[in-house]
């Protein structure tokens, strides 16, 4: 517990909370890609080092549940792609057997997820200090990048828009032709 200028011990906030559960996921985030990155090397896997592998998974595990009931409403930080992650690194001689294509696929995935841990840790930093944070659910993509790009900027035109340009061009012309007979 932290103290406070009187010297009693305060009671943590539910930010520290958060922050501190952000935090040790971060951290177990790098001991897993340390335990990934032995699927490349070619020495035997220790037993002890796949065992280590399974705990820093649960300990992910529950932590991302406990992080995903306590974070404000809205909020997203990719927890889904680290479980998928996980869910796909089943032990570290699995990892190992990947193609090489695979495993670089799958590590650029892990890269992906600690950046969003780290936008996870600077947001709850951000609420930790008491400023008003909003979260807005992302639109999903289509995956079609000339559709997702154009999409925002077409918009239908109505009947009533349409009328009142062509009512707008024709009085410009009548001015026009108006101020031509003077």
């Amino acid at each position: 517990m932290a103290q406070n200028e009187s010297g009693k011990k305060k009671k943590p906030s539910k930010h520290d909370e958060l922050v501190r559960m952000g935090a040790r996921v971060a951290d177990l985030w790098m001991e897993f890609r340390k335990h990934f990155r032995l699927a490349y090397v070619k020495r035997p896997i220790a037993r002890a080092e796949e065992q280590m592998f399974l705990d820093i998974k649960s300990e992910m595990a529950r932590l991302q549940r406990a992080l995903a009931h306590n974070l404000p409403e809205g909020f997203r930080y990719g927890s889904k792609r680290i479980t998928d992650i996980m869910a796909q690194s089943i032990s570290i001689s699995a990892l190992r057997d990947l193609p090489s294509a695979d495993k670089k696929a799958l590590y650029q995935r892990w890269h992906e997820a600690y950046i969003a841990l780290q936008n996870l840790l600077g947001t709850l930093d951000i609420l930790q200090e008491g400023y008003p944070v909003r979260f807005q659910v992302a639109k999903a993509r289509t995956g079609n990048v000339k559709a997702d790009l154009a999409g925002p900027a077409k918009k239908k035109h109505n009947v009533k828009n349409v009328l009142a340009g062509m009512v707008a061009i024709a009085i410009v012309a009548a001015f026009i032709w108006w101020i031509g007979r003077q």
